[in-house]
């Protein structure tokens, strides 16, 4: 497994761990499409920043009437990555020493 996995793994168990601390709490496709236009990205380029496929972020996103909601550390990790979450930022390993002082 390479390294840039584990960190992806890593920042996933800390989202479920803090999941009782935030607000934000379960995405709806409405949403997920507004913070992904935000951010400026197509579909595919989000789905890619949390390694899943395309159509699954589509699904997530569709008007339709099956309820497909975005699971819970995939919103949080997404939100992570493009810094729209609004308790946590990701913060370099050698920087988190300096900012905990």
């Amino acid at each position: 497994m390479d390294i840039a996995k584990l960190q992806q793994i890593t920042i996933i168990k800390n989202i479920v761990y803090a999941k009782s601390q935030l607000n934000s709490g379960w995405q709806t496709k409405n949403n997920s499409k507004e913070a992904r236009l935000k951010a400026g990205l197509a579909t595919k380029q989000a789905a890619k920043l949390i390694g899943v496929e395309e159509r699954t972020w589509q699904r997530w996103e569709e008007q339709t009437g099956r309820k497909t909601e975005i699971p819970f550390y995939c919103w949080g990790l997404f939100l992570l990555k493009v810094g729209q979450h609004s308790k946590f930022k990701l913060v370099e390993k050698n920087d988190h020493k300096e900012s905990i002082k």
